[in-house]
Parts: C-alpha cells; sequence; structure tokens
C-alpha cells in the first residue's frame, strides 16, 4: 500500500487514513468541501473519527453511519466530506466498503486490466443529514488485485486549456504500468498529471492511495 497527498493551496482538505485491527486492514479516503482552513479542521475531525472508530473494529457501513451522526452535530457551515472507507481481511481475502459519495475506484486484476468498480450504493457525502444508515458492499474474494482509490484533484485536473486529466486517461496509464508497484503506480500518476497540466495551476487537492494483494 502506497498513498501521496498534494494540496493545492498552504493547507489542504483531502484526507487518506489507514489502521490494522486484529486481522483486517481497515483504509479510507475523503475529499472534504470547501477550501482553506475550515476544511482542513473538518478534515481533522473526518481522518480522527475514521482512525477511532476502525480501531474498534466494525464494518465500513457502520463506521460511516457513526462517523455521519458525530460530523452532523454543531455543523452550523454545512461542510460534509465524500469518503471511501474499506475494510481488507487479511486472512480470508475479502473485502467490504462503503463509498459515501466519493468517486468510485479503479480495480485491477491479474491480467492487467482495469475498470471502475461498479459501486451500487453510493450513499450520501458525510456530514450532511443525521440519521442516516449508510449501506456497504463487499468483493468476496481480493487476491492477486489492485485498488486505486483517488480525489477529483486527479480526474479533475486542467491544462491551459482547461481540458480535463478524465478518467479514461487514469485507466491507460495504470494498463501501461500493470506490474508496477503501488508507490510505482502513484508517482506514475503524479508524474503524468503534472506534464498534462503543462505548467496550469493546480485546482485542487490531489491523493491517491493505491493497494495492492498478492498472494498464492
Amino acid at each position: 500500500m502506497y498513498a501521496s497527498m498534494t494540496p493545492a493551496k498552504e493547507v489542504g482538505g483531502d484526507l487518506y487514513n489507514f489502521v490494522e485491527k486484529d486481522d483486517k486492514l481497515y483504509f479510507c479516503i475523503g475529499d472534504v468541501s470547501g477550501k482553506g482552513v475550515p476544511a482542513s479542521l473538518f478534515m481533522t475531525l473526518a481522518s480522527r473519527g475514521f482512525l477511532t472508530l476502525a480501531s474498534m473494529g466494525g464494518r465500513p457501513a457502520d463506521i460511516a453511519t457513526r462517523m455521519n451522526t458525530e460530523l452532523c452535530k454543531d455543523n452550523e457551515m454545512g461542510m460534509f466530506v465524500t469518503m471511501f472507507i474499506c475494510m481488507y481481511d487479511l486472512k480470508q481475502g475479502r473485502i467490504e466498503y462503503c463509498n459515501a459519495g466519493h468517486n468510485p475506484p479503479v480495480i485491477g486484476d491479474a491480467d492487467g486490466q482495469f475498470s471502475f468498480l461498479d459501486v451500487k450504493e453510493s450513499n450520501a457525502p458525510i456530514g450532511l443529514w443525521p440519521d442516516l444508515q449508510y449501506v456497504g458492499e463487499e468483493i468476496d474474494v481480493f487476491n492477486d488485485r489492485l485498488m486505486l482509490l483517488y480525489t477529483d484533484g486527479l480526474n479533475e485536473a486542467e491544462n491551459r486549456q482547461q481540458e480535463q486529466y478524465g478518467e479514461d486517461r487514469i485507466i491507460q496509464l495504470l494498463t501501461s504500468h500493470a506490474s508496477h508497484s503501488a508507490r510505482d503506480l502513484i508517482e506514475a500518476l503524479k508524474a503524468d498529471a503534472d506534464q498534462f497540466r503543462d505548467g496550469a495551476e493546480q485546482n485542487d487537492d490531489l491523493t491517491m492511495l493505491a493497494f495492492r494483494i498478492t498472494r498464492s
């Protein structure tokens, strides 16, 4: 697993985190609404909330539900965070996840084929409405596969002509680097996005997390 965060300003609103609990590895990525100090403070609350709840165990949907309850309290500015929360069972090779309004991740297989995860339950972003019950999904077997989580600072990166990097380019780069390590994939995406911008100012925080499992 390897992650990278590149804020667009001095303080950012993106987050990623991970924690191992018993035989389970929890990890997440998120993107807070707004910019500047308020977004950064809300990001800190969300990141700490994930760590606390994941350290207690439980399913990703339950973590999202409890985070939403807490972040809705005294949220007078109406801030919210989109999140993708995962739990990988180290023994069984199974993944559970909950998508709270975030970009679906890219999934790769052992043959170097990549596609966007078909998320049936997108749920609402966290922090908007109290009393929501988040719904999770799962992948029974996640061996010899890769998952790329990212924020929209990647696919919505703009060049001088205000053209966006786009999702197709993500798939193309991953396909051409299919055998690379998680770290090399992230670094290749960062370099390609920078080359695409061609000197244009970074318009949003860029955060990525790659998770690769190789098991016999």
